[in-house]
């Protein structure tokens, strides 16, 4: 694996665009590093790169559904998870809804 590249973070004040901007800088170096890794064995990168995304994939429809379900239990609003999910709370009730409680900010029954 090649050197995990530094992300600066300031000691505070991280909005949530600095850490959308960490989150998709490591994960495009991750990406990259694993294809390379592939690669030099000899496993042509173009599928390697589609191995990748695609297990990324598999673990975020496995993952988000019970990180939405913690976020409610943690009393973050669908508007918060929206925020960070860049996508409207509509949807997201929609799409996870069968997950956590509707009610705005009010915890799931655990």
């Amino acid at each position: 694996m090649s050197p995990q590249p530094r992300f600066p973070l300031a000691d505070e004040g991280l909005d949530s665009d600095d850490v959308a901007a960490v989150c998709d800088g490591a994960l495009a170096w991750l990406c990259d590093d694993v294809v390379a890794e592939l690669a030099a064995e000899g496993y042509d990168p173009v599928l390697a790169e589609l191995h990748v995304l695609a297990g990324l994939a598999r673990q975020l429809q496995r993952r988000l559904p019970e990180a939405v379900r913690r976020a409610r239990q943690a009393w973050c609003t669908w508007d918060d998870i929206a925020l960070v999910l860049d996508i409207p709370a509509a949807t997201l009730r929609g799409r996870y809804g069968g997950y956590a409680t509707t009610r705005k900010g009010a915890p799931i029954d655990p």
